[in-house]
């Protein structure tokens, strides 16, 4: 029997036309009125690296825009802290306020370069931590050789967790979460309050800290207004499916963003 017997044919394909011509037309006509859910089930399955789709949109004046923002509301708050206690704004007090400023814009600093690289670093806060106490214990050995120690490990973590994040495409949120929760476990188990061993007062070198904080800022957002730069760190960023490989270009900045952000944690840290 032929396929064309009365047998075969389905409920509702009596007027379905034989001709090779309006069979053609009529799958034609199929796949452009399909749901969204079968046309995705007819794209072909590829598998490996794909390259990385850029959003045409250019989206630094809106990071313009919040910077300006940001330095209304800086001159605000320092022409009221002026008004209500000018003596905050002078030395000694000066000092230890921009000693200050320096650490939490190290930790800022960091954060934001992590967000840029698109694998939060949420461990920042903890890495201060404990390399303030790192700090604290050892500082009579001085300054580098107190430093030094804290600085290697949280480079050495930086890549584990980027290697965890660009390879096993584990959240980068989960991953340094992970790795702050162990921090803080570290941290807890001192007992003991722990006291400065040495008399390094950073507060000496006040406008030296804080102008080097200001000049990577400035260095950043400098590299960041350059459009290739830019793209170049955000490879990671989500763009379509999560679970496409990025390809290998896209781990450099991952591990980029990862160990300069645990590296700036540690700075801010002392």
């Amino acid at each position: 029997m032929a396929y064309d017997e009365t047998t075969f044919r389905r409920p509702g394909d009596e007027d379905t036309p034989t001709d090779p011509a309006a069979y053609r037309r009529r799958v034609q006509y199929d796949d452009t009125a399909g749901t969204t859910l079968d046309q995705s089930l007819r794209a072909p399955v590829t598998t490996g690296a794909v390259p990385v789709v850029e959003d045409d949109r250019d989206r630094l004046g809106i990071h313009l825009g919040w910077e300006v923002v940001l330095l209304v509301a800086a001159g605000v708050i320092g022409f009221l802290l002026f008004r209500e206690d000018s003596a905050a704004l002078q030395r000694p007090a000066l000092d230890t306020l921009l000693v200050t400023g320096a650490a939490i814009g190290l930790l800022t600093l960091g954060a934001g370069l992590s967000l840029r690289a698109g694998v939060p670093n949420l461990a920042v806060g903890p890495i201060a931590l404990a390399a303030s106490l790192q700090y604290a214990e050892n500082s009579d050995k001085g300054v580098l050789e107190a430093l030094v120690p804290a600085l290697i490990i949280a480079a050495a973590g930086g890549v584990v967790v980027a290697i965890l994040v660009a390879g096993l495409h584990v959240p980068a949120w989960a991953t340094t979460l992970a790795a702050g929760f162990a921090v803080i476990v570290y941290v807890q188990l001192r007992v003991a309050p722990v006291q400065v061993q040495g008399d390094w007062d950073p507060t000496d070198q006040a406008f030296l800290l804080f102008g080097g904080f200001a000049l990577l800022a400035v260095l950043g957002a400098g590299l960041g207004a350059i459009g290739p730069v830019r793209r170049f760190v955000g490879r990671q960023r989500a763009a379509g499916d999560p679970a496409r490989r990025r390809g290998a270009m896209a781990a450099v900045p991952v591990v980029i963003g990862l160990v300069l952000s645990s590296l700036f944690a540690v700075g801010a840290g002392p």
